[in-house]
């Protein structure tokens, strides 16, 4: 009887197991953004990536993710208008979005924050933060991180 409970019970357990949908890792970031759309993939930040601003007002923002990298990592992240398509972080001026709102993308070949205000790039900026390991916000430089 023993044998045939476990026999039930073990394949009750692989049913569930082989029926369990395949979840994705949530996202959490304060404020919940309007629209969430995850993909596959994942950018990685080396010593060669850069920060892009497309505009001068741009650059304190841009110097505060520089700060972060330099702190944690060790990286001296080049701050540059010039564009560059692959392993960069992209401020982009538009016009098209409301007061204070962002469009935060990233995909494997880089990430671009867009808004129409300084304020909205302070919020993506700060919503990137969110989805970059906990180490980011150290003051001292941490070894072994995953990027």
């Amino acid at each position: 009887m023993k044998k045939l409970n476990y026999c039930f019970l073990l394949s009750f357990f692989l049913l569930i197991a082989c029926s369990a949908e395949e979840k994705t890792t949530e996202i959490s970031i304060i404020p919940l953004p309007k629209e969430v759309k995850q993909t596959k993939g994942e950018f990685k930040f080396n010593e060669n990536t850069k920060i892009v601003i497309s505009d001068e007002q741009q650059r304190p923002v841009a110097k505060q993710l520089q700060q972060l990298f330099s702190n944690a990592a060790g990286y001296n992240l080049e701050i540059t208008t010039e564009e560059i398509a692959q392993n960069a972080v992209a401020f982009i001026q538009v016009n098209n979005l409301p007061n204070e709102a962002y469009k935060l993308e990233v995909n494997k070949e880089n990430i671009s924050i867009k808004s129409s205000t300084y304020a909205g790039f302070v919020y993506g900026l700060s919503s990137l933060r969110q989805l970059l390991p906990n180490a980011i916000e150290s003051d001292k430089k941490i070894d072994g991180q995953e990027n």
